[in-house]
């Protein structure tokens, strides 16, 4: 498990503490938080477009790529890619965001928010041989004549992910064969637990970052906050998504009614690994919190079998600790890091 608990000083005057628990300990795959990054810098692009040669370019232009029209049918538009790959987490929105963005361009603009730890290797729920690193021809219809993006290929080099714990479990599945040795994530998608939190900030409080904050447009940034804070039942999943794609929500609102509650999140979970990265709000008071977490949950110690123990542990276990640190800030907002540890 790592946790990070920020909570912001009275006034907006930087932060009244900002500590957690084995940040950045070791490895963690970032599963569907990274559709984050990927939205933030899709929508700088969108930005930087309208303001280089496309100015009637906007959030609610049609999108349309050649990858994307295999997978789907009629015309999406940049807005509702990001609502589905946020709210509902939907992969297909995500990777046509990261298209958008481009490889190099992604990384190049989450390097110049100070964010050095992003690595986006890989698409998600796609064949392995699919190369990120290429994107395809995309047109955006703002109007009569569409805004081109002619293919890229990608030129930042990432190198492996070299740092602790970056092979997990005691054996994995590899093309349905079970191979006595952990799982290699070198060549896996990779953020740090800080720089997650700290892309959160950025959107969200960006008075509060001290350092450089996203190019977005205030259509481009409210667009984000909007999908962030919407609930993945209003959006026609079960109430029970709601606790699975915002497991801190579930005990937050413990302490806090989801009626006072903005709980502005993006999570995800996959091969075991299960995280939270929000920023909740309580109306009645106007404090405030930032939170991400990550833990592990693999009893077995075989990976990539899809049997890792997210409702039995991993969920409940972060539902609490969102209590814990909803009633450390909000209750008694006095309580000081070492109390909360």
């Amino acid at each position: 498990m790592q946790v990070l608990v920020s909570v912001p000083a009275e006034g907006n005057a930087g932060w009244q503490r900002r500590d957690g628990f084995r940040v950045d300990a070791e490895y963690f795959y970032p599963a569907s938080a990274i559709k984050l990054v990927e939205a933030v810098a899709a929508l700088e692009a969108v930005t930087e477009l309208r303001e280089s040669r496309a100015s009637g370019l906007e959030v609610g232009a049609g999108f349309v790529s050649e990858s994307a029209s295999k997978r789907r049918s009629g015309v999406a538009t940049i807005a509702n890619l990001v609502s589905a790959a946020i709210v509902i987490s939907d992969n297909d929105a995500s990777n046509d965001l990261l298209d958008l963005a481009g490889f190099d361009g992604l990384h190049q603009r989450m390097w110049r928010l100070g964010l050095s730890s992003v690595r986006i290797r890989h698409r998600l729920a796609v064949p392995s041989s699919d190369d990120a690193r290429s994107t395809p021809r995309i047109e955006l219809f703002a109007g009569p004549v569409p805004v081109v993006i002619a293919p890229r290929e990608g030129r930042v080099v990432l190198g492996k992910n070299e740092e602790s714990g970056v092979r997990v479990g005691e054996s994995h599945l590899a093309a349905g064969r079970l191979v006595e040795e952990p799982m290699s994530f070198e060549a896996k998608n990779r953020v740090s637990l800080q720089d997650l939190q700290d892309l959160l900030v950025a959107v969200t409080r960006p008075e509060l970052r001290g350092g450089a904050v996203p190019r977005l447009g205030e259509r481009e940034r409210s667009l984000l906050i909007e999908s962030l804070t919407a609930l993945p039942s209003a959006r026609g999943l079960s109430v029970s998504a709601d606790a699975e794609h915002k497991p801190l929500l579930a005990g937050i609102e413990r302490v806090v009614p989801r009626s006072s509650l903005t709980v502005a999140s993006k999570g995800g979970r996959a091969y075991g690994f299960v995280i939270d990265n929000a920023h909740v709000v309580d109306a009645r008071t106007g404090r405030s919190f930032f939170m991400t977490a990550t833990l592990h949950v693999n009893a077995n110690g075989r990976m990539n079998d899809d049997l890792y123990e997210y409702r039995e542990v991993a969920l409940p276990a972060l539902a609490d600790l969102g209590e814990l640190v909803a009633r450390s800030v909000f209750e008694d907002p006095t309580t000081s890091a070492t109390q909360l540890r």
